[in-house]
């Protein structure tokens, strides 16, 4: 008896680690652990907000100001299926893009993080996302936005830029660092400037494809960090 318990012993731990294996391999994945972006890159093991280039609307803006570092804006043109919006704040020396979420009605008050810094804010420019609530709760796992409010975006310098292919803009950039996502606005000079989302170029050289028509006049780059 004791010979068999010997030889089945090792048989008995076989089954252990196996069976253990399999309820490892079967337990849900804690919330905590989901991915709340999303695209997902596979290839690299990346998850982003959007897929890529996705564009962003242009919104129009009846009129602003800045007062005591807070921007008063009304916007003309809200669409009931826009359901986020960025906000691109041009200052002497640079630019900053911020996630506002989506404001409750036309009538906007951005408080600016630092006032010294936007003592002299040149335009401010705002762009929609347009999707349906469900599709929106379905791609971030059940969070309403993929940033939290104020979520800032860093600029990143533009080095050299040309239009190749009639359309394209051929770009070389600073360096990402440890950058994760990216935005370009192209503006144009008849104003009907547009922002698409890259994900992560894979380096500083790359192409965004057809943005650059005959009224192109600019690009900026800003990047999540």
């Amino acid at each position: 008896m004791k010979i068999l318990s010997f030889l089945l012993l090792p048989l008995f731990a076989l089954l252990l680690v196996s069976c253990s294996q399999e309820f490892s391999d079967s337990s849900p994945v804690s919330p905590e652990t989901e991915l709340t972006k999303a695209w997902i890159d596979e290839e690299n093991d990346m998850a982003y907000a959007y897929s890529y280039m996705q564009g962003f609307t242009n919104i129009s803006v009846k009129q602003w100001s800045v007062n005591n570092g807070v921007i008063d804006a009304d916007l003309n043109d809200y669409y009931s299926n826009v359901k986020q919006v960025f906000c691109v704040v041009d200052v002497k020396g640079g630019s900053h893009l911020y996630f506002l979420e989506r404001p409750e009605d036309n009538s906007l008050k951005i408080a600016l993080p630092t006032k010294g810094i936007f003592s002299e804010v040149y335009d401010v420019k705002f762009y929609g996302y347009s999707t349906s609530e469900v599709a929106q709760k379905a791609f971030y796992k059940g969070s309403k936005y993929p940033y939290g409010y104020m979520q800032e975006f860093t600029q990143i310098s533009v080095l050299e830029h040309t239009v190749v292919n009639e359309s394209d803009l051929d770009i070389y950039s600073a360096e990402f660092g440890p950058m994760k996502e990216l935005f370009a606005e192209v503006t144009k000079d008849n104003g009907q400037n547009c922002m698409v989302f890259l994900q992560r170029p894979a380096n500083e050289h790359f192409v965004i494809p057809s943005v650059a028509d005959q009224n192109f006049s600019d690009v900026k780059l800003f990047g999540l960090y």
